[in-house]
Formats: C-alpha cells, sequence, structure tokens
C-alpha cells in the first residue's frame, strides 16, 4: 500500500516538475522574441524518477537546478535561475528531463533545430559558420550595422562581442539558428555584462602580445640599427606614433605570435560565454587543454580568418589614402566613403564567422556534460577513467 502510494507520489512529482519545466522553457522563448507555432513539439520523458540530481549546476550560486533541468533549459539563452519552488521539484524529481523542439520559428524566417552533425575539421566547421551567417535573414543590413558600431571605440567592442558571444554560445550548446533580430536586443540581459568580459579578456592577451611587440622594437634597434634606420636608443614617442621600423625577421616572429595567441584568446571567450564568468575565461588551464585536444581546427579557424582580414585591410588601405585626398570633391567623398563602410562591414562578416566557426569547434567538448568551470571537461574524465 504505502509502496503504491510512494509511486503515485513520485508520478505526481514528474509531472509536475515536467510542467513548470516546459512552461519555465517557453517563458524563456518568448522572452527572446521568438514566435512559437501551432506545430510546436515537446516531447519529454523522465528517466529514473526515483533518483536525485546527482550533479548540481555550479556556474552560479543561485543556480540549484540538477544537470537534467538544466540540460532541459539549455534551449534557452544563458544558464536559468529558478525559483525556489521548482528547486525543490527538480531536487525531488531528479532525472534525465530530454525536450526536443521540433518546429521553432525564430521571428517567422527560419526553424530552430537542434545540431545534429559536429563539424570534424577546421574547413568543414568555416563552412558551416559561413553558412549560418548568410542563411540569417538580413544578414548584409545586420553586417553594415556591425561594421559601423564596431567604429565606436570601447563600446563598439563591447556590444559586438556580447552580441556574437551570445550566438556562439548557442552554437557550442548545439542549436542551430539566425543571428539575434537585434543587434542592441539584449534578450538574455547579459549582452553587456558578457562583452565587457570578453573586451577584458582581448586586453590580457593583448597585452602579452604587446610586450612581444616591445620586444621585436627593441631588438630590431639595438641588433638592426643599420636596417631599420632607427638609433640604438628607443624612441618612445616614435613609438607611440607606430613609426618604429620593425626588422622583416622579427616582424614574422611578431605575426606568428599573434597566431599562436589568438586561439587562446577565442577559446577563453567562449568559455566565458558558456558559463557567464569572467574567471571560466581566464583559466588557462583549461583553455589549454581544448586547445590541445582540437589544435588542429582552430589553427585553421584562426589561420583563414586572419588571412581574410589582411585581405579586406589591403583592400581599405587605399580607400583611406582617396579618402585623405578627396578633400572638397564631393563626389569623391561619397565613393570613398561608400568603400570605407563596405570595407567595415567585411571586416564584421569576417569576425562574425570567426566567433561562429569558435562556437561551432567548442560542441565538439560535448557541452551538456560540463559542470562548474573549475572541473575536468568530459574528455579530461575520460582519459583519467582510462
Amino acid at each position: 500500500m504505502f509502496d503504491d502510494m510512494n509511486t503515485t507520489r513520485h508520478a505526481q512529482a514528474a509531472t509536475r516538475a515536467q510542467r513548470m519545466a516546459a512552461r519555465h522553457a517557453r517563458g524563456i522563448f518568448r522572452g527572446r522574441g521568438v514566435a512559437v507555432s501551432s506545430t510546436f513539439v515537446w516531447r519529454m520523458s523522465i528517466k529514473a524518477p526515483y533518483h536525485s540530481g546527482e550533479r548540481m549546476c555550479t556556474c552560479r550560486p543561485q543556480c540549484n537546478t540538477d544537470q537534467s533541468e538544466r540540460r532541459l533549459l539549455s534551449l534557452g539563452r544563458g544558464f536559468p535561475r529558478v525559483s525556489r519552488p521548482r528547486r525543490r521539484a527538480s531536487r525531488r524529481v531528479g532525472g534525465d528531463v530530454l525536450l526536443e523542439a521540433a518546429y521553432i520559428r525564430y521571428n517567422g524566417s527560419m526553424e530552430h533545430q537542434i545540431l545534429q552533425e559536429k563539424p570534424a575539421s577546421g574547413w568543414k566547421t568555416l563552412v558551416m559558420a559561413f553558412g549560418d551567417v548568410v542563411r540569417s535573414p538580413s544578414w548584409p543590413v545586420k553586417m553594415l550595422q556591425m561594421g559601423l558600431v564596431s567604429v565606436v571605440p570601447v563600446f563598439g567592442a563591447v556590444v559586438l562581442n556580447g552580441y556574437l558571444l551570445g550566438w556562439a554560445r548557442d552554437a557550442a550548446w548545439g542549436r542551430t539558428e539566425p543571428l539575434p533580430a537585434r543587434l542592441f536586443g539584449n534578450e538574455d540581459g547579459a549582452l553587456y555584462r558578457r562583452g565587457w568580459y570578453a573586451f577584458v579578456i582581448s586586453l590580457v592577451y593583448g597585452l602579452a602580445l604587446a610586450l612581444v611587440y616591445a620586444a621585436c622594437v627593441s631588438l630590431s634597434q639595438s641588433a638592426f640599427p643599420a636596417a631599420v634606420g632607427q638609433p640604438a636608443v628607443l624612441d618612445l614617442y616614435a613609438y607611440a606614433q607606430q613609426r618604429v621600423a620593425i626588422h622583416p625577421i622579427l616582424l614574422a616572429v611578431y605575426y606568428a605570435a599573434s597566431l599562436v595567441i589568438s586561439p587562446f584568446m577565442l577559446v577563453s571567450m567562449m568559455r566565458m560565454s558558456i558559463y557567464g564568468r569572467l574567471g571560466a575565461g581566464l583559466q588557462f588551464g583549461r583553455v589549454l587543454a581544448m586547445v590541445r585536444k582540437g589544435l588542429a581546427s582552430i589553427a585553421v579557424i584562426v589561420v583563414v580568418t586572419a588571412l581574410a582580414e589582411e585581405a579586406v585591410s589591403a583592400l581599405s588601405g587605399p580607400l583611406s589614402d582617396a579618402a585623405l585626398s578627396a578633400q572638397l570633391d564631393p563626389l569623391a567623398t561619397f565613393g570613398t566613403f561608400a568603400g570605407l563602410v563596405a570595407a567595415l562591414a567585411l571586416l564584421a562578416f569576417v569576425n562574425a564567422v570567426s566567433i561562429r566557426a569558435a562556437g561551432l569547434w567548442t560542441a565538439r567538448f560535448d557541452v551538456p556534460r560540463w559542470k562548474g568551470y573549475g572541473d575536468p571537461l568530459p574528455f579530461e574524465e575520460e582519459g583519467n577513467d582510462a
């Protein structure tokens, strides 16, 4: 008798938790401006309802959901902040809650699907990222917007990083969807925080690269003064004005160092965007482990995007010179201005493909199985078990 009562009680608790999870997930989608059509299908199953959740979400102190509910709500943006009754229901039921979204129409333009195939190589990752960008509605307009916003110091970098890293985080979770409709939408409430954290991470890696650049300048002036035509003493004013020549060999060393640092910076930003914590992006041990695991693919992504950026910069250089020489000619000024805007849009496009590719690359590390940002990654645990 008591066993039947316990079974009935657990079944009722499972049903309540199922309804609350579905309601909360719908709220996330509606808060993001996603129009759910009548063909939207929820298919859930709760396995082992008598088992309480073992893996607790340690990404934030206030997030006490077990991994099953966290996996369910990962279809919404970011980690959920659940209420106390929902936490109790989650701990009471536990188990593995699965959700499959059959059809979700994003702003009435594209269907939301779960990523079925994880790209195995860097080239395939770039091709998938390129396709995700060009299949987004009104993507040329968004590239123009991002190009113009990038001109604004600091604020532009914060907005663009927050916008693109949020989209890349969706790819890391295995979600395929177009670019968010609004650049300043801030649907998940974390756009500016995420962008600011990314800006801090770029400063950290930029400082390391600046030290390499300063060392190259110093060596150029001390070891090759005749080759570069500069005195042996470093002219700080000329260095600040970027008029210090660098020996070609040391210049190649500097570019090589920038290519080496770029994968680590991308992975750091991805870890930060997934966990929503700055400390997750500055855990260099975990970043190094991820880069070593997928070095070939991330190297292809970095090298190809760097070459694309250099090509766009080389094309925009003559346009800048033409803008300075146009002076008061209205037609020439308009033409050069339009060319510069197009170059900014191309740079924004390359940046969007690069960050989206980083998100697709991160998806191979089985992000739904990640625990706290200080815990080992799934492939590290499997290696230790072996």
